[in-house]
């Protein structure tokens, strides 16, 4: 068996073992806890909303670490579109959805139609609530002020807005009135900070500390003298030490045992064994720190290898490069398609500084290329199929074990961006796409299109990928691939077919989220029970995804280039004048990988809710695609080249 197909296999045997061990996936670094569920009987929530804190800070507070002991301390994230927004961020907070998501002050209505009323603490006289406060809880609450008799009301909600005073005078209320022995009903105490401050977000500390416990008896035992720290952790994340904000209304619910509403994105925040997350909020920072260096960097090694190669193809066409140029150019363009997959598997290392990240970062991109020569030597793009099965296999086992590389990358949103705090993050779906295709055109069509669909499948189960708009993407490739390697054409009927193949992955993929989600709730999951299968609901998130994408490129005017660059690279690979029409002849089928990406990735625009991460990097790799085998001509001349029309049947 050649080195390439090898390679090819590589991608399939991760792919099954991905399956393999899909359950464990969505384990946290330890099994979780949920907290007591009282759904009768006298029970109360208060929820603290301190100012602005660090975590380490929020941690030394005495009465704090009391309730870390009891119950959990963890970080809590939230989605970097409105993280800078005070008024969004108390609404996502109170209806448990990002901003427009839900009703305003969802929770607070939710409690009121089950009969629990909402009182607001606030430091300032008369019944108005403060403003930022009056966005968490919407136009319904029952008693206002200062919560008098409020021991009275069996079951309730107390929402308390601490004023500007130090944090340790704020938690002197969980051990006065609030917490106090004679206040015998089973309590949960949620405290938090809404949103980083300014010198917070200057340092890069975007994420801010949570403390949640809970009890049966009496609001006292929530305040132990000793014991270890233990951390919080959700379904929303999957990591232990973070939780997002949309989490917290779905926790008030569940200790109430209410179900949570459809609307709501979040889920119930839960209690691990390990220990605070102070290592976890360190790696936060690391991370922000060297993030914005770390890609100028990769930036720049990209700017030149693609100067080099561009001028190493406009001395091709005069027929004036040597073999050494052309092997340098060619070393450049496999470090560069090799570079996306120790960035994708960043999450592993122990340390982000740049003494760990640099060489990691360099070192790994060039022993690829290195490995790819050595292994896959034995056909003209034999080291493009073995980087793309190394990429597609290292991206697929990282979701099976949890996708911890992925949570952390070097390049595009984090978990602690609050937008994708798990599975396959949008930057990373051109990687699994170009890896898998530059691996199947090895296989008969049929069987690399089955390789791709599985792939999407991956890429859309709940507890894996989670990713519904990469799912598509690879589903649309299968189609494509199928139709294109067996017909030879792209017609109306083959893209019927094609579609047919797009939309029964999809089918699968959203019954999946439906029913063997196991009660983890996903972006997808939300997206099917809210939508209830209703197509105008579907035509809504297709929409809003689309909008997104357009807000992104009005943001950045810069992310045109590679948007345009696709339809550009899809005539070039069309019309292929000299020496691309030489390359792409150099083995059969490779043309329809190029057209497959780019078609494919083009879809992804539409289909992502950031359409511009995920289609952008295909040009990369389709430029890759082109730019290889034309270099390869100087040492193949005088070689027969099988010319191969664009969709030449495969038997």
């Amino acid at each position: 068996m050649s080195a390439p197909r090898r390679a090819a296999r590589f991608a399939g045997a991760s792919l099954c073992a991905a399956v393999a061990l899909w359950p464990g996936a969505s384990a946290s670094a330890a099994t979780p806890g949920a907290f007591p569920v009282v759904p009768s009987g006298p029970a109360t929530v208060v929820l603290i909303v301190v100012g602005p804190t660090t975590f380490e800070s929020f941690m030394r507070v005495p009465a704090f670490r009391q309730l870390a002991r009891a119950g959990g301390a963890g970080l809590m994230a939230t989605d970097e579109n409105y993280r800078s927004d005070p008024p969004s961020v108390y609404e996502s907070l109170g209806s448990g959805a990002p901003p427009g998501g839900a009703q305003v002050g969802l929770l607070v209505d939710t409690l009121r139609r089950h009969g629990i009323p909402t009182c607001v603490s606030a430091p300032r006289t008369g019944w108005q609530p403060p403003p930022l406060l009056a966005h968490l809880i919407g136009p319904h609450y029952a008693l206002p002020g200062r919560c008098a008799g409020v021991r009275a009301v069996p079951r309730s909600l107390i929402v308390q807005q601490a004023g500007p005073v130090p944090l340790t005078k704020t938690a002197a209320v969980l051990g006065g009135s609030v917490l106090s022995p004679s206040f015998p009903k089973a309590t949960m105490v949620i405290v938090l900070a809404p949103y980083p401050s300014g010198t917070m977000n200057r340092a890069g500390d975007e994420v801010v500390p949570i403390a949640v416990a809970a009890g049966r008896e009496a609001a006292n035992e929530l305040l132990p003298a000793n014991g270890p720290f233990h951390t919080l952790t959700s379904e929303t994340t999957r990591q232990a030490g973070l939780v997002a904000n949309v989490d917290v209304a779905p926790t008030v619910l569940a200790f109430f045992g209410i179900p949570e509403p459809s609307a709501m994105d979040g889920s119930p925040i839960t209690v691990t064994g390990s220990a605070a997350p102070f290592a976890l909020h360190r790696r936060h920072l690391d991370q922000r720190r060297i993030r914005v260096p770390i890609q100028l960097l990769e930036l720049a090694i990209a700017v030149v290898a693609a100067v080099a190669v561009w001028i190493a193809l406009a001395r091709r066409r005069r027929s004036a490069l040597s073999s050494g140029a052309a092997a340098g150019a060619r070393f450049a363009i496999l470090t560069l398609v090799a570079m996306p997959i120790p960035m994708a598997l960043a999450g592993w290392l122990p340390r982000l500084t740049y003494w760990v990240t640099i060489p990691y970062l360099i070192g790994v991109s060039v022993l690829l290329a290195l490995l790819s020569l050595r292994f896959a030597s034995g056909s003209p793009l034999g080291p493009l199929s073995f980087l793309g099965a190394v990429g597609a296999g290292a991206i697929l086992l990282d979701l099976a074990l949890g996708g911890h590389g992925l949570r952390v990358p070097l390049l595009g949103g984090t978990m602690f961006d609050g937008v994708r705090l798990y599975g396959l993050p949008n930057a990373f779906e051109a990687t699994l796409l170009a890896g898998v295709l530059f691996a199947a055109f090895r296989f008969p069509p049929w069987q690399g299109g089955a390789v791709l669909f599985a792939s999407g499948i991956v890429a859309g189960w709940p507890s894996l990928g989670a990713d519904l708009g990469g799912a598509l993407t690879l589903f649309v490739a299968a189609g494509l691939w199928w139709q294109l390697r067996s017909r030879g054409r792209l017609r109306v009927r083959e893209v019927a077919l094609a579609a047919a193949v797009a939309l029964a992955g999809l089918a699968i993929v959203l019954l999946a989220s439906r029913y063997l989600a196991g009660g983890a709730a996903t972006h997808v999951t939300h997206f099917v029970r809210q939508s209830g299968g209703r197509i105008p609901a579907f035509l809504a998130e297709v929409r809003h995804r689309l909008g997104v994408g357009l807000r992104q490129v009005a943001h950045a005017p810069a992310a045109l280039i590679p948007l345009l660059g696709l339809p550009a690279a899809l005539w070039l690979t069309l019309a292929a004048p000299r020496p691309i029409d030489e390359g792409l002849a150099v083995e059969p089928g490779w043309r329809d990988v190029i057209v497959v990406l780019l078609l494919s990735s083009m879809v992804g625009f539409f289909v992502n809710d950031t359409g511009l991460a995920a289609a952008a990097p295909c040009f990369l790799y389709a430029l890759a695609a082109l730019a290889y085998p034309a270099l390869l001509m100087p040492e193949s001349a005088g070689r027969p080249a099988s010319a191969v029309a664009v969709g030449s049947p495969v038997p």
